[in-house]
């Protein structure tokens, strides 16, 4: 090990002092030219090998380092003639490299394969436009069988490559037309640091098949609400006109052609009609109700502090909520929390659900019904009502934003629903988590 690289060394050196303590007697000699001459080649022999026998530590750590550099761990094999310990040293720093290696391609092996199997296409490239990774999906959805650079897909779709290059990160439905085929995407971007380069990361997921699903259930909820208000209203009327029509042909007409009816009669025809117009008119208070839900109008964003909104819900409400023995309490965190919204909306959607937990609490010991508002890491902003009161019923449940479906007497079944419709105009979103006998909670996400 050691020891055998020092006995060479220290060898050396003792051939090197004696051959020049020989060329020194050497030179006192009268007539030893040639043995001079011959001595003192053998010591710059000696001299230009030993300069080389130190030099090699210094070599093969030269080309093990260039062997790192290019990444060729498997190339590696330290000369013979360097110490154990050190050729040790050097091999185990190779195969830790090497690991390393290993271990990073088995990972990006495991991302191929992840990416591979998903639905959702996704490429990445660099700013120049190269292409880092592609997934078998956005072959598909391209129908190209190489992607090497970004600007490829202009052949395909220029909208397409438009939408990529500088992707939003909460894309609406983007409707485009690729080979002959209309798709809806949805797409989504974001930009990392990876390897001391910028890579953009783009998926497009196509939401036809999903958006057509929600679709068709929309319009089967939509038929169940109108067969039901429709019958409701209509029912009755065929009836009431079926029993006028069978009294009146009861009676035959004068020679000059009038009806004489007993007032009973009178009055029974009046009644009846009385009722056909209220249900008439029933009917179409329901069509315009509909209507109305329909065709809200646009947001007109400004900023809005929601502890402004916090105290005009408190001076409208709060009396109703006292009244009722039903603890209404307010936080807004930081105090300065801004809203961008429509004023009058969000007043709107906060007024249903506050409604909402009134009734729902009214009955309840202890009633208290808590509103607040914070704003997360990411910045988005969360106003969050909860009470403890009665809670949904999961039968319900898949139900509470169908309009017209309500469980209280007197309710119109509009309050979620045009809750709901607003949060989407203002691109967010309304989620309800209840509990049977424990409660409910909404959170509006903006």
């Amino acid at each position: 090990m050691a020891f055998k690289h020092h006995f060479k060394l220290i060898f050396r050196v003792l051939l090197l002092a004696s051959l020049i303590i020989l060329l020194t007697i050497s030179l006192q000699q009268d007539r030893w030219f040639v043995t001079s001459f011959v001595l003192a080649f053998f010591i710059i022999l000696s001299v230009l090998e030993m300069i080389w026998f130190m030099e090699r530590w210094r070599r093969e750590l030269n080309r093990f380092l260039l062997l790192l550099r290019h990444r060729d761990y498997s190339g590696f094999a330290p000369g013979g003639e360097a110490p154990d310990d050190y050729r040790s040293t050097l091999a185990s720093i190779a195969d830790e490299f090497r690991a390393v290696r290993l271990e990073k391609e088995r990972h990006y092996q495991f991302l191929q394969a992840l990416t591979q199997h998903l639905r959702t296409a996704i490429i990445c490239f660099h700013p120049d436009g190269k292409v880092v990774l592609a997934n078998q999906a956005i072959h598909d959805l391209l129908g190209m069988a190489l992607i090497s650079e970004i600007k490829q897909i202009k052949r395909v779709s220029e909208a397409l490559y438009d939408i990529i290059q500088a992707p939003e990160q909460n894309n609406p439905i983007i409707k485009l037309v690729i080979r002959d085929k209309l798709y809806r995407l949805s797409a989504r971007g974001t930009s990392i640091s990876y390897d001391q380069e910028i890579v953009s990361i783009v998926s497009l997921r196509e939401i036809g098949s999903e958006l057509d699903e929600n679709e068709s259930e929309s319009w089967r909820k939509l038929i169940q609400v109108l067969t039901h208000e429709i019958m409701n209203s209509t029912t009755p009327v065929s009836s009431l006109s079926e029993a006028i029509q069978q009294m009146l042909e009861n009676y035959i007409p004068d020679a000059d052609g009038s009806v004489t009816l007993p007032a009973t009669d009178f009055t029974d025809l009046s009644d009846s009609i009385n009722s056909i117009r209220f249900r008439s008119k029933g009917l179409q208070q329901f069509a315009e109700t509909y209507k109305n839900l329909s065709r809200l109008p646009k947001p007109n964003f400004e900023p809005y502090q929601l502890t402004n909104l916090m105290r005009y819900l408190k001076n409208l409400l709060d009396s109703e909520f006292t009244s009722r023995n039903i603890n209404l309490t307010f936080q807004v965190a930081p105090a300065n929390l801004t809203l961008l919204a429509d004023q009058e909306m969000i007043q709107r959607v906060m007024i249903n659900l506050l409604l909402n937990s009134m009734y729902a609490t009214e009955t309840i010991h202890d009633a208290r019904v808590q509103i607040t508002a914070s704003q997360s890491e990411s910045g988005s902003i969360r106003i969050r009502v909860k009470d403890n009161g009665h809670g949904i019923e999961p039968a319900h449940f898949e139900q509470i934003f169908t309009p017209f479906f309500t469980t209280r007497k007197g309710g119109s079944g509009l309050g979620l629903s045009i809750s709901r419709e607003i949060m989407r105009l203002h691109r967010g979103t309304i989620h309800i988590h209840s509990t049977v006998g424990a409660g409910t909670e909404v959170i509006l996400m903006f």
